[in-house]
């Protein structure tokens, strides 16, 4: 991965994303972007052509108003790092981080997510599986 990069991101980094209501500014590498999470790269892309094209914004930056800054904080974490939540603080909090994985095209942290949130499932209400067309369950008590 990239932990030496991602540690200067802030110096070296060539894009600004403001994410959240919080208008929480992550610095990032568009080469690390473009090469592991392309929709993100694409946004971006659109972002700073518009930039350009507008004198209100500033080139470089891209608005991210809807994402949570907690979620974007993990997806940079999970590209940069390869590193994975341990656990989430809800349930909600999986599924937005699959949404936004899904929007931005992080499969990894994706995929660690739906694990995770498969793996709660199961834990609290036993393995489901699916015979001709029945349902037979091991609910735990």
């Amino acid at each position: 991965m990239f932990p030496q990069l991602y540690n200067t991101a802030t110096a070296t980094g060539d894009i600004t994303f403001v994410v959240g209501q919080g208008a929480k500014k992550f610095k990032a590498h568009n080469f690390i972007i473009a090469y592991l999470a392309k929709p993100l790269y694409d946004i971006a892309m659109i972002e700073t052509e518009s930039a350009d094209e507008s004198s209100n914004n500033e080139s470089g930056v891209v608005i991210l108003q809807d994402t949570d800054e907690g979620i974007f904080c993990a997806i940079l974490d999970s590209l940069y790092l390869g590193k994975m939540p341990d656990k989430f603080k809800s349930v909600d909090e999986g599924k937005q981080i699959i949404i936004a994985c899904d929007k931005f095209g992080c499969i990894d942290l994706k995929l660690h997510a739906e694990n995770f949130k498969s793996y709660q499932y199961e834990k609290y209400f036993g393995s489901i599986t699916v015979r001709r067309g029945t349902y037979m369950s091991n609910f735990k008590r």
